[in-house]
């Protein structure tokens, strides 16, 4: 199906993505997912995956499962599982470079950074600690109820 520009004008479209996905919604029925969606969970979904066990034992398929994304959509956004990697482990650090700029701000004394970094350490280990023990806990909490 072929559209026209002065019909993408008309409609009053600014983004080319939010017109194909009105498009394809309202004549086809098809629900339609904007890029970005898909790209904010697939990299939310490759911390989380490769957080929890390694970059080696996360496949693809795994990714796109955990992410509810298509396959084909998980190769429109990213070229390969090591692009998604190096994408999400920058948004990751951008995430959290203003708690590290924080904590390792030249205002503050050095036992004073210190002090900041065990606790910042301290509560993220907490964290991964629970997030890690749900993973670990869940195939036999599945074995025990069956």
């Amino acid at each position: 199906m072929r559209i026209k520009n002065s019909h993408r004008r008309r409609v009053g479209y600014k983004n080319f993505s939010n017109f194909a996905c009105t498009i394809l919604t309202s004549h086809y029925g098809v629900p339609m997912k904007h890029e970005s969606e898909t790209k904010r969970k697939l990299l939310e979904t490759a911390i989380e995956l490769i957080w929890v066990s390694s970059y080696g034992s996360v496949s693809v398929d795994d990714i796109c499962t955990k992410a509810g994304v298509n396959k084909g959509s998980f190769y429109y956004a990213f070229k390969s599982k090591s692009e998604l990697a190096i994408a999400a482990y920058e948004r990751h650090w951008e995430t959290k470079r203003p708690l590290l700029d924080q904590v390792f701000s030249s205002q503050v004394g050095p036992m004073e950074r210190l002090r900041q970094y065990c606790e910042s350490s301290s509560r993220t280990r907490r964290k991964s600690r629970r997030l890690s023990a749900r993973y670990w806990a869940a195939p036999f909490v599945r074995s025990a109820r069956n």
